[in-house]
């Protein structure tokens, strides 16, 4: 079982990787209708682990581009937005 921002959004739907949603800790698979609600929460469990100063693996921003500007932010600062 891996925390979903260790992942990147190919994993993530790939379906072979139990997801621990780290804001809720439910656990899913990105298999049938749950798609959508699964990428949705991917990318928001990203923005929150990014707000508090966490390390998001380079893979996986490359699936954001936009969240990327969270992680610099982190590096220059040493902190996240909520620390």
């Amino acid at each position: 079982m891996m925390e979903s921002y260790k992942l990147t959004r190919e994993q993530v739907h790939s379906g072979r990787y139990e997801v621990v949603n780290t804001a809720s800790g439910e656990i899913g698979s990105a298999r049938g209708e749950h798609s959508l609600n699964l990428e949705i929460a991917h990318r928001a469990a990203i923005q929150r682990v990014l707000r508090k100063g966490l390390i998001v693996p380079d893979e996986v921003l490359a699936d954001y581009p936009d969240l990327q500007v969270l992680a610099t932010a982190n590096q220059l600062t040493g902190k996240g937005l909520e620390g």
